[in-house]
């Protein structure tokens, strides 16, 4: 798909997105998860490739000041994906599709600032076999 058919899909998703999610009767959130799954993120978790399910997640590869965090939200899902889609819209670059375990994962390597226990932690995975 070109560079202008997939900005051009993209308005045209955005135009008609409230009048379809009114008619649809899904979860909004569901919606809005599994359209971008597909049109951005090949539908895939970029770690396993496991194909887009339940529990999948879109992972900030960083943060800026004015993004959509999911505790600002008070469990909200639909409102809060419906505020990230503008985010992935904008710079889906900063963005990465997990499934429900490997985002576990890749939240739990970044939050280990001490580099030491990363090596060490490094260094037990390589030593074992299982």
């Amino acid at each position: 798909m070109s560079r202008n058919q997939s900005a051009s899909s993209r308005r045209y998703y955005l135009k008609h997105r409230e009048e379809r999610m009114e008619l649809s009767g899904f979860n909004k959130a569901k919606e809005i998860k599994s359209y971008w799954a597909k049109k951005i993120y090949k539908n895939r978790c970029y770690v396993c490739r496991k194909p887009f399910g339940k529990g999948f997640a879109f992972h900030h590869k960083w943060y800026e000041q004015i993004d959509a965090r999911y505790r600002d939200f008070n469990g909200n899902t639909d409102k809060y994906h419906r505020e990230l889609e503008k985010f992935i819209i904008s710079n889906p670059k900063r963005f990465l599709l997990l499934c429900k375990a490997h985002h576990h994962f890749v939240e739990w390597g970044a939050s280990i600032k001490d580099k030491g226990l990363w090596n060490r932690f490094l260094i037990a995975r390589r030593m074992t076999n299982t």
